[in-house]
């Protein structure tokens, strides 16, 4: 295989992982459950340092699958701030004193 067939296999599995990465998160956020994202800002970076150094002449292949990132990233972040919303809005009908009773030790 040659060098810019290697960098072609390993820029197109890059990037499946991280659309399983955030399809992954999605199902989880769907289901109620917390995600850690931390992962995902450097696997992103990393991907569109690779993508930017591919000759603009063989970087078609990588367009769709860029474009599907791109939307899931979207969806994902529609569906954190979705989930931010929900959390901001139980945690304002709470009662301090009421949480702060429940770690007071009983004598």
């Amino acid at each position: 295989m040659l060098p810019h067939e290697d960098e072609t296999v390993a820029i197109m599995v890059d990037a499946d992982k991280i659309a399983s990465l955030v399809s992954t998160a999605r199902t989880l956020l769907g289901d109620g459950k917390l995600v850690d994202l931390s992962a995902l800002e450097g696997k992103v970076a990393g991907l569109c340092r690779r993508f930017d150094n591919v000759p603009p002449a063989a970087a078609e292949p990588f367009r769709a699958a860029i474009r599907a990132i791109m939307a899931d990233l979207d969806l994902l972040a529609a569906e954190l701030a979705r989930q931010n919303e929900g959390m901001r809005r139980v945690g304002s009908g709470s009662d301090p004193r009421r949480a702060a009773h429940a770690y007071v030790k009983e004598e």
